[in-house]
């Protein structure tokens, strides 16, 4: 930051007026002759100069030239110099904040303001370095007096709109970020942060800021990847696919990309070509939950493969596995859906893995393993009734046990019936409760 000294030393011009060694030292500075002007300001000073623009233009100098220590030393010997120089307390300000001494810089800032508290200058100091304490409060009660006397002033906009953001104020943020993306709409910047929060907050709303930008720049991959996540959570799934295809064709590869190309193969019934991708993704992180349960889904579910047929033209088929392969799939999806089960366990996420287990289980005839999943994730989401239907009908018609049967059917009805339940399974539950009392009355089975 040690390049924004610039509208002081314009202060600097005006204040010295037409002083002829000023005047060397302007027409120096505009053409870059930095050694000359420190050679110079040396020269005087060692003749016992007493004007304060020598250490300046010395300062100056030495600041350009990245020598950032010796010009504050430089400047702090001036001050004692010259105590009542307003201008040099300032510019000793800049340095300070230009090298990120901030705890040198507040106290001065805070005397300065004393006699100048219009000061935008020193403000926008005071600004940044409470932020960088995080005394967000502070700021943006510093920053909503200076707006109230400059309500268009895009530094006070911006920074309320951060700081806003940094205690949980969404609203007033977004308030500020938009007066700002309003008056300058190539703010990348600025549309960046929004889409990013409307990606949480109203997930909609991000995706007409996106477009916004992709118009101007369709290959802004940012933008296209905040549009993904958008549409992925909008369950546009087929868009959300397209577009995180296209930004691996533009070269992301990134975890990210590519595991929700996988996943999202998944959704949309591709899961061979998923299975494929994810592999890759996993190669990368093997410990994130959602990749590993959906890959143990997709294993589950994939029952075909692709082999190159030669006619005029090779092509590709698409081929049935054959059972054992389909089998074998299906006990390593039971091993990644487990996994994920390690990897992250709320309640409500478990009981979903935990139903999954229960349906590959019972795919594999494995009707002991899928109740006792249907189980475990009946006791994680005791809303979910649906899956004491699916673990009585798993008694009737793959074990046999009627009577079993019979009372899994009776606890799902009684259930529904408690907090008014009602679903596909209800009506189809009370048909299976009046046969099977038929069947066990006839064979005597019934009490």
């Amino acid at each position: 930051m040690h390049h924004k000294n610039y509208l002081l030393i314009i202060f600097f011009f005006c204040s010295f007026g037409l002083h002829a060694q000023n005047e060397k030292y302007e027409i120096l500075f505009i053409e870059n002759k930095f050694d000359e002007i420190i050679e110079l300001a040396d020269s005087n000073i060692t003749t016992g100069s007493k004007l304060s623009q020598d250490y300046f233009w010395k300062a100056t100098a030495l600041n350009k030239t990245g020598n950032y220590n010796q010009a504050v030393n430089i400047i702090e010997t001036a001050l004692k110099l010259f105590p009542n120089d307003s201008i040099i307390k300032e510019f000793l300000v800049n340095l300070y904040f230009d090298n990120g001494m901030y705890i040198k810089a507040k106290p001065l800032i805070n005397r300065l303001l004393c006699n100048d508290s219009a000061n935008f200058n020193l403000i926008s100091k005071k600004i940044i370095i409470f932020e960088f304490n995080n005394k967000y409060n502070d700021a943006i009660s510093l920053l909503e007096k200076q707006i109230l006397r400059d309500t268009t002033n895009t530094f006070l906009m911006l920074h309320l709109a951060d700081n806003y953001y940094k205690i949980d104020s969404i609203d007033n943020a977004l308030f500020y970020y938009e007066k700002v993306f309003k008056q300058n709409p190539n703010n990348i910047k600025i549309a960046y942060k929004i889409a990013k929060i409307y990606l949480k907050v109203d997930t909609k709303m991000a995706l007409p800021v996106c477009d916004s930008i992709i118009k101007k720049d369709s290959l802004n991959l940012a933008f296209i990847k905040i549009k993904a996540y958008a549409l992925k959570k909008l369950d546009r799934n087929k868009k959300a696919l397209k577009l995180f295809e296209n930004l691996n064709s533009l070269g992301d590869s990134s975890f990210s990309t590519l595991k929700y190309i996988g996943i999202l193969r998944y959704k949309t019934n591709d899961f061979h070509n998923a299975k494929t991708i994810m592999q890759s993704a996993l190669a990368i992180d093997s410990s994130d939950v959602d990749l590993t349960y959906f890959y143990g889904c997709t294993l589950a579910s994939d029952t075909s493969y692709y082999k190159l047929v030669k006619g005029k033209t090779l092509k590709v088929i698409k081929c049935a596995l054959a059972a054992d392969s389909i089998y074998k799939n299906r006990q390593e999806a039971c091993y990644y859906i487990k996994k994920s089960i390690d990897l992250l366990a709320p309640p409500s996420t478990l009981s979903i893995i935990y139903a999954q287990l229960g349906g590959v289980y019972k795919e594999l005839k494995q009707y002991k393993n899928a109740i006792n999943y249907y189980k475990l994730a009946y006791k994680n989401n005791p809303k979910s009734l649906n899956l004491l239907f699916f673990i009585a009908s798993i008694y009737e018609i793959n074990l046999y046990d009627k009577k079993t049967a019979l009372k899994k059917y009776q606890q799902f009805v009684s259930k529904a019936n408690d907090i008014r339940f009602q679903s596909y399974y209800f009506d189809l539950a009370n048909h299976r409760i009046k046969h099977l009392k038929e069947d066990l009355f006839f064979t005597g089975d019934l009490k």
